[in-house]
């Protein structure tokens, strides 16, 4: 069974990555440094907001991509099983 392939390369997720949260940081410094009082209030929402939907998309990536690749692998091991006399 082949792993699952890709469509961003790594770079690309880190330079994702390294936006998302360099706008957010920059916003927040920012607020911090003209004194606005609604640029620093959406730290306190966005930043927690933002590390708990990272840790919840790894969490399911996590937990359902394992059952993708066993179902697969079943689904193959099945197929093969139904097929006597065939190899591969």
């Amino acid at each position: 069974m082949k792993r699952p392939g890709y469509s961003l390369t790594r770079l690309a997720f880190w330079v994702s990555f390294v936006i998302a949260w360099g706008l957010i940081i920059g916003i927040v410094v920012a607020g911090l440094a003209f004194n606005a009082p609604q640029a620093l209030g959406i730290g306190g929402i966005v930043i927690p907001s933002m590390v708990l939907m990272v840790a919840a998309l790894l969490g399911i990536h996590r937990a359902f991509g394992s059952m993708d690749m066993r179902t697969a692998a079943a689904a193959k091991a099945a197929e093969t099983a139904a097929q006597p006399g065939e190899s591969e």
